[in-house]
Protein backbone atom coordinates (compact mmCIF):
# COMPACT_ATOMS: atom_id res chain seq x y z
CA UNK A 1 0.00 0.00 0.00
CA UNK A 2 1.63 3.32 -0.79
CA UNK A 3 1.29 5.61 2.17
CA UNK A 4 2.35 8.22 0.17
CA UNK A 5 -0.71 8.49 -2.28
CA UNK A 6 -1.70 12.01 -2.64
CA UNK A 7 -5.41 10.66 -3.72
CA UNK A 8 -5.95 8.70 -0.14
CA UNK A 9 -8.57 10.79 2.19
CA UNK A 10 -7.37 8.34 4.39
CA UNK A 11 -4.48 5.95 5.51
CA UNK A 12 -5.30 2.61 7.33
CA UNK A 13 -2.07 1.30 7.24
CA UNK A 14 -0.24 2.43 10.55
CA UNK A 15 -3.59 1.57 12.36
CA UNK A 16 -3.03 -1.93 10.45
CA UNK A 17 0.24 -2.38 12.11
CA UNK A 18 -1.03 -1.41 15.66
CA UNK A 19 -3.06 -4.24 14.98
CA UNK A 20 -0.20 -6.50 14.65
CA UNK A 21 -1.49 -6.94 11.13
CA UNK A 22 -4.85 -8.87 12.00
CA UNK A 23 -7.44 -7.78 9.98
CA UNK A 24 -10.18 -8.93 11.96
CA UNK A 25 -8.92 -6.23 14.97
CA UNK A 26 -8.60 -3.57 11.93
CA UNK A 27 -12.14 -4.36 10.92
CA UNK A 28 -13.80 -4.14 14.33
CA UNK A 29 -12.02 -1.03 15.25
CA UNK A 30 -13.07 0.72 12.10
CA UNK A 31 -16.86 -0.32 12.45
CA UNK A 32 -16.41 1.37 15.77
CA UNK A 33 -15.23 4.53 13.99
CA UNK A 34 -18.04 4.42 11.78
CA UNK A 35 -20.24 4.44 14.93
CA UNK A 36 -18.32 7.12 16.00
CA UNK A 37 -18.65 9.27 13.24
CA UNK A 38 -22.49 8.13 12.93
CA UNK A 39 -22.89 9.27 16.36
CA UNK A 40 -20.90 12.86 15.99
CA UNK A 41 -23.17 13.46 13.04
CA UNK A 42 -26.87 12.44 14.79
CA UNK A 43 -25.47 14.78 17.68
CA UNK A 44 -24.48 17.54 15.93
CA UNK A 45 -27.15 17.67 14.17
CA UNK A 46 -29.61 17.90 17.71
CA UNK A 47 -27.18 20.61 18.79
CA UNK A 48 -27.53 22.61 15.61
CA UNK A 49 -31.31 22.14 16.15
CA UNK A 50 -31.20 23.57 19.34
CA UNK A 51 -28.47 26.16 18.48
CA UNK A 52 -26.00 24.96 20.48
CA UNK A 53 -22.75 25.85 19.04
CA UNK A 54 -20.55 24.53 22.35
CA UNK A 55 -22.21 21.37 22.44
CA UNK A 56 -20.97 20.95 18.72
CA UNK A 57 -17.72 21.70 19.07
CA UNK A 58 -17.21 19.54 22.06
CA UNK A 59 -18.72 16.69 20.13
CA UNK A 60 -16.40 17.88 17.34
CA UNK A 61 -13.68 17.64 19.63
CA UNK A 62 -14.24 14.28 20.70
CA UNK A 63 -13.85 12.33 17.25
CA UNK A 64 -10.45 14.08 16.56
CA UNK A 65 -8.44 11.30 18.25
CA UNK A 66 -10.51 8.44 16.18
CA UNK A 67 -9.52 10.77 12.78
CA UNK A 68 -5.92 10.77 13.95
CA UNK A 69 -6.32 7.32 13.47
CA UNK A 70 -7.00 6.78 10.22
CA UNK A 71 -4.99 9.95 8.82
CA UNK A 72 -8.23 11.77 7.46
CA UNK A 73 -6.88 15.17 6.85
CA UNK A 74 -9.69 16.43 5.11
CA UNK A 75 -12.27 15.52 7.77
CA UNK A 76 -9.84 17.02 10.68
CA UNK A 77 -9.91 20.21 8.56
CA UNK A 78 -13.23 19.70 8.67
CA UNK A 79 -13.29 19.63 12.65
CA UNK A 80 -10.93 22.71 13.04
CA UNK A 81 -12.91 24.45 10.73
CA UNK A 82 -16.31 23.07 12.74
CA UNK A 83 -14.60 24.13 16.22
CA UNK A 84 -13.91 27.33 15.20
CA UNK A 85 -16.72 28.41 13.08
CA UNK A 86 -18.85 27.36 17.02
CA UNK A 87 -16.87 30.09 18.53
CA UNK A 88 -18.47 32.58 15.96
CA UNK A 89 -21.84 34.08 16.54
CA UNK A 90 -24.65 33.93 13.94
CA UNK A 91 -22.50 30.86 12.31
CA UNK A 92 -25.61 28.09 12.62
CA UNK A 93 -26.21 28.20 9.03
CA UNK A 94 -22.39 27.37 7.76
CA UNK A 95 -22.57 24.91 10.46
CA UNK A 96 -25.21 23.41 8.65
CA UNK A 97 -23.41 23.28 5.58
CA UNK A 98 -20.20 22.55 7.18
CA UNK A 99 -21.72 18.99 8.64
CA UNK A 100 -23.00 18.07 5.29
CA UNK A 101 -19.88 18.61 3.65
CA UNK A 102 -18.21 16.65 6.43
CA UNK A 103 -20.98 14.36 5.65
CA UNK A 104 -20.36 13.96 1.73
CA UNK A 105 -16.14 13.74 2.73
CA UNK A 106 -16.87 10.57 4.96
CA UNK A 107 -18.94 8.98 2.16
CA UNK A 108 -15.51 9.36 0.35
CA UNK A 109 -13.55 7.99 3.16
CA UNK A 110 -14.69 4.99 3.84
CA UNK A 111 -14.96 4.22 -0.21
CA UNK A 112 -11.55 4.85 0.01
CA UNK A 113 -10.96 2.79 3.57
CA UNK A 114 -13.05 0.14 1.59
CA UNK A 115 -10.08 0.28 -1.27
CA UNK A 116 -7.36 -0.14 1.08
CA UNK A 117 -8.96 -3.25 3.18
CA UNK A 118 -9.52 -4.69 -0.55
CA UNK A 119 -5.66 -4.31 -1.09
CA UNK A 120 -5.12 -5.47 2.56
CA UNK A 121 -6.81 -9.11 2.07
CA UNK A 122 -5.54 -9.33 -1.94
Amino acid sequence: MNTTDKTQRVNILKLFEYCLNDRENLKELLELLNERVEEFLASARMYLKAKDRFSIARVSHRLRNSLLMIEARGLLDFLDVIEHECQQLDSIVFLEKLLEDFEAEYRLVQADIQQQMKRLYA
